[in-house]
């Protein structure tokens, strides 16, 4: 027969719901914080894709009226 001794030696090897829910809220704050960072670092490279773009169209522009005028 399992004695209570028993039950909490196999209570000890195994996790309880309490600490699956702590270990999964853990994570999800890891996986948010890391999401933000990477949009952080994501920041500057899309500003300089929007100014790169206003470029590009300008530059496009601008030759489309040189060989047109010549």
């Amino acid at each position: 027969m399992i004695t209570d001794a028993d039950v909490k030696k196999l209570g000890k090897k195994f996790t309880t719901k309490n600490e699956l829910k702590d270990t999964e809220m853990r994570l999800n704050n890891r996986i948010d914080r890391l999401s933000k960072e990477i949009d952080f670092k994501l920041e500057p490279l899309m500003e300089f894709k929007e100014e790169f773009s206003g470029f590009k169209s300008s530059v496009l522009k601008t030759l489309d009226w040189l060989v047109g005028a010549f």
